[in-house]
């Protein structure tokens, strides 16, 4: 989900279905996309007794993770029913959780698992670095994002923007990629995004044709073979029109 004054998205990682099967799930509550009957409630989690002083730098961890899925709604909290932000799918390389587990922490001390705790203390609360190198990051970013940019190199991280002479306006005006972790970040032109939000479809099916078709998931792997299939039918189907007309 993208912010709507800034149109800036989070920070995000660039994963493959295959890294991705291989992601542990912590924080999905029953109803969350958990397919086993005897998923795990929030409340099961309280820890009233849980250090105050490791809370927040878990919760830290948590938020400076990169997203892996970002959703287009909210989240409600199971417990008080706040809306409590983004319903992203976030992840450090090696376990996925949902944006919102933060909120959980904070607001009501929902101490995570054990397996997932210790593996924040391994890493001394600290992302692994990278997570996906940068060059092979900006090799998996979908080639329409690049159109009309051109690449800087800032130290900590490769900028794509705008050159500054262009007149002629772009779909996105910045996008940075993390030498450090591989983690990226987009911002679209306004008018551009605007006008791809009213088109949602044409936008997924520009960005899924972009895509290797091994590399696509949900909608767009949707999407993409139900554009070949409708190529086929018409492929089929017009020789033997044009023969009755």
């Amino acid at each position: 989900m993208t912010d709507a004054a800034s149109q800036t998205t989070p920070w995000m990682i660039q994963l493959t279905p295959l890294e991705r099967s291989k992601l542990k799930k912590v924080g999905f509550w029953g109803g969350d996309a958990v397919p086993w009957q005897d998923a795990p409630v929030p409340e099961d989690f309280v820890d009233l007794t849980w250090s105050s002083e490791e809370r927040a730098r878990v919760s830290t961890y948590l938020g400076e993770s990169p997203a892996v899925e970002c959703a287009m709604f909210s989240a409600t909290c199971r417990i008080c029913g706040k809306r409590d932000g983004r319903a992203d799918w976030v992840t450090d390389g090696v376990w996925v959780w949902p944006a919102d587990f933060r909120h959980y922490l904070d607001a009501h001390q929902v101490k995570p698992p054990a397996g997932f705790l210790e593996h924040i203390q391994r890493m001394q609360f600290r992302l692994p670095a990278p997570l996906v190198p940068a060059e092979t990051t900006i090799e998996r970013i979908a080639s329409p994002f690049f159109v009309g940019l051109e690449r800087t190199d800032e130290g900590h991280a490769l900028l794509f923007r705008p050159p500054p002479t262009s007149r002629k306006p772009t779909f996105v005006t910045l996008l940075e990629v993390r030498k450090e972790t591989g983690c990226y970040q987009v911002t679209f032109n306004p008018a551009y995004r605007e006008d791809w939000e009213r088109h949602s479809i044409w936008r997924t099916l520009a960005l899924a044709l972009a895509t290797p078709a091994g590399a696509l998931t949900g909608s767009r792997r949707i999407l993409f073979w139900l554009f070949v299939i409708a190529c086929m039918g018409v492929s089929l189907l017009l020789p033997l029109w044009m023969r009755r007309h």
